[in-house]
């Protein structure tokens, strides 16, 4: 292993340390450029974060400035500094072993002249035996407390109540808009996730009388099927080409933005509550101008790393 292996080594372990996360998955991955842009505003996106773990297979070494934003998260000024951070440490270190080993040589030589050239063999042993053992309980003690640290820094988002699930029940908008950061407004139906182009909060009415949002409550809506219509009211007011016109437009518009949808239907469970029904994306087979079919792809919703939700999208 040469020598700009070995610092990216150690750069991955103190970006470990320092979030208390150990990257093996594809969201792993997505979390951390999640918080490596959340701290620094600049990105590093989550292929090149599996490439520089090794989760991808890669020829090729880290771009510099690759290496410098990832240094920068750890509190070094870019990655020339973590390097010779890291070789300031090992003198330290090499100098710390050749005074300790010199301590070791005065020692042992000072307990050759109190005891003399007679010890015996047994005293020997006994000696020997004492340093064994003490090397074994304290090596014991060392590995328990990295265990026990290893399990204390594990996330979870389960227990923390960062990650929704289908079938969660909110008793209205202002209780699970804000998790989004999104303020509750008029039109709290349909709100813009911050941040994120084409995915929406998406709050519809079971059977609308103008929007309908059909499909089945048993079984959590698999699909969702949205078109519009005039109420029984309006339908003989309102022209079929007007109809017409307000479903083509909804169809070209999300097709358009690729629109993805985190989905709580309300109007199924007690009164006005939403149920969290999961993550959909249009399903552009059974779509056309006429009417839309949403597919749930995702039955959770990491509140932690929303950007995980590009890579849904059609």
């Amino acid at each position: 292993m040469n020598k700009t292996s070995s610092r990216i080594l150690q750069l991955r372990d103190a970006i470990e340390k320092k979030t208390g996360r150990y990257p093996a998955t594809p969201k792993d991955f997505d979390c951390l450029a999640a918080d490596i842009y959340e701290q620094l505003h600049e990105s590093v996106s989550a292929s090149t974060l599996k490439r520089v773990w090794g989760y991808v297979d890669s020829d090729s070494t880290p771009r510099i400035t690759t290496l410098n934003v990832l240094a920068k998260f750890i509190g070094y000024s870019n990655w020339h500094d973590f390097c010779n951070s890291m070789d300031d440490e090992g003198r330290g270190m090499k100098d710390g072993a050749t005074a300790g080993t010199m301590q070791e040589v005065d020692s042992a030589k000072e307990e050759r002249e109190v005891l003399g050239s007679d010890e015996s063999d047994k005293e020997k042993s006994t000696h020997h035996k004492g340093r064994w053992m003490i090397g074994l309980v304290t090596s014991a003690i060392v590995l328990l407390l990295l265990l026990g640290g290893l399990k204390l820094w594990q996330p979870s988002h389960e227990q923390s109540g960062l990650v929704l699930e289908a079938g969660q029940v909110f008793g209205q908008p202002e209780d699970y808009l804000p998790l989004f950061g999104i303020t509750p407004s008029d039109h709290s139906w349909d709100e813009l996730l911050p941040h994120h182009q084409g995915i929406v909060v998406w709050s519809p009415w079971y059977r609308h009388p103008n929007w309908h949002n059909e499909g089945n409550p048993d079984s959590l809506f698999p699909t969702i099927t949205e078109y519009w219509t005039p109420t029984e009211e309006e339908v003989d007011s309102v022209p079929q080409s007007l109809v017409r016109q307000r479903n083509e437009n909804l169809f070209f518009t999300v097709t358009r933005t690729n629109e993805l949808r985190i989905t709580f239907m309300r109007g199924i469970a007690v009164g006005d509550s939403a149920t969290f029904l999961g993550v959909y994306r249009l399903d552009r087979n059974q779509s056309d101008s006429t009417h839309l079919v949403w597919q749930r792809i995702a039955t959770q919703c990491d509140l932690r790393c929303l950007e995980y939700l590009e890579e849904l999208k059609n």
